[in-house]
């Protein structure tokens, strides 16, 4: 899992962080979870590259 720069640079401390349940499965595009940081909470994306 990553962080784009703008994240890193924006985010500086996580102070929580949410993700599912050992073996659940996601999709491309699903909800992963979310992380908190002392001024910002944003959701977490399963990435919908074809990489």
């Amino acid at each position: 899992m990553g962080l784009s720069d703008y994240g890193q640079s924006n985010i500086v401390d996580i102070l929580y962080l949410e993700l599912p349940q050992e073996g659940e499965s996601v999709g491309r595009g699903d909800k992963l979870g979310s992380v908190e940081s002392g001024k910002w909470v944003g959701s977490l994306r399963v990435c919908t590259c074809l990489c």
